[in-house]
């Protein structure tokens, strides 16, 4: 984000009435929601299969509303439409990761690619 240091991202959760039967503990269930990229990320995140995805992100005045527990479903659908305006996003290269790697700042270092591939990030 070039405006924040927080990234929102919407996802749903959700607990079983009914605990583990060995534990006693109430099990979550977690998701992160995506919908159509918008045009920064739909040339970067273009293959798999997820391609031409992202993340559901919110602004900061949109985040209580999502979190809102009487937000309908016809509210919620409205909210899940919404693009993250891609002139408000920054992005770069880094390398890929894949499996266990480190856990660090190191992740999201930028790289230098090839002038080739170079383009996507102008």
């Amino acid at each position: 984000l070039k405006d924040a240091s927080i990234l929102p991202i919407a996802g749903l959760y959700n607990y079983s009435p009914f605990p583990d039967v060995e534990t006693g503990e109430s099990k979550g269930t977690f998701t992160m929601l995506t919908r159509k990229s918008n045009e920064l990320l739909t040339d970067i995140h273009n293959s798999g299969d997820n391609k031409h995805r992202m993340p559901l992100m919110f602004q900061k005045e949109q985040i209580l509303e999502w979190l809102h527990p009487n937000l309908s479903d016809a509210a919620m659908q409205g909210m899940m439409e919404y693009e993250y305006p891609a002139d408000k996003l920054e992005a770069w290269p880094v390398k890929k990761i894949r499996g266990i790697k480190d856990d660090d700042e190191s992740v999201i270092t930028p790289i230098e690619l090839p002038p080739q591939q170079s383009a996507l990030f102008g």
